[in-house]
């Protein structure tokens, strides 16, 4: 494919003015072009030659006068339009309430895991917004040494159990001091045996009584059942 570039003449043209904003002189430039081309024609049919598309586009050039307002400077431009600056703003109450309860919650955890001496390195509190437990705290993934721990330090009888093929999931669930606790931990599955060491487990049945995936399981079997496994048991320092 051969592709044709058709050349012509320019010509700049300069105007000066003053700016609107600021009442200072202003200048203005632009260039007027076209081009020789075979579809570029006289009022008979003819081709313009380059020097009468040159009287073109200086005729262009000549007539071409800017508004009064394009001669106003950039910076006047963005000064007359910038926004108002703004007000020192106050913090609003509700969100001041709100930071309140948010640090009440924080002490919260932090002084129930040094009363029952818990690991605690990371959390991710929020607020839950119902009257029984205001605030969650997932505490995250804990070593499975430590899950009987925590489940003793909440006063839980049991804890739920998910099997996640790979592992088996201990989720303990707790709301105590206006926080909805969540604690989960995973005991991987060994090539041979039980993770669990053989706990007794309560598996939840559909209706043809197979086995679902998940279960409840007392601490004292879970702990028993660990220790039988290898698992060892973390207790409080």
């Amino acid at each position: 494919m051969i592709t044709t570039t058709y050349r012509g003449p320019s010509v700049k043209a300069t105007r000066k003015g003053m700016c609107p904003t600021c009442r200072k002189p202003a200048t203005r430039t632009a260039t007027f072009e076209a081009t020789v081309n075979p579809y570029n024609r006289r009022p008979d049919g003819v081709p313009k030659t380059w020097a009468e598309v040159l009287v073109d586009v200086r005729a262009r050039a000549d007539e071409w006068q800017p508004e009064p307002e394009e001669f106003e400077h950039q910076k006047c431009a963005a000064a007359r339009l910038a926004p108002e600056p703004a007000e020192p703003a106050k913090v609003s109450t509700v969100r001041a309430a709100a930071t309140a309860g948010f640090r009440t919650a924080v002490r919260t955890v932090v002084d129930f895991t040094a009363d029952h001496s818990l690991p605690l390195t990371s959390m991710d509190l929020t607020r839950d917004g119902t009257e029984t437990a205001p605030y969650r705290v997932f505490i995250g993934f804990i070593p499975s040494t430590e899950i009987v721990m925590w489940a003793r330090a909440f006063g839980l009888a049991s804890a739920n159990v998910d099997d996640g093929g790979h592992c088996i999931y201990i989720r303990l669930r707790h709301d105590t001091d206006q926080i909805r606790w969540r604690v989960d931990a995973c005991v991987s599955k060994p090539s041979i045996g039980d993770p669990l060491g053989g706990a007794a487990v309560t598996w939840s049945r559909d209706r043809n009584s197979r086995k679902n995936g998940y279960g409840t399981v007392t601490i004292d079997e879970l702990e028993a059942g660990l220790l039988r496994a290898g698992t060892a048991v973390a207790v409080a320092s």
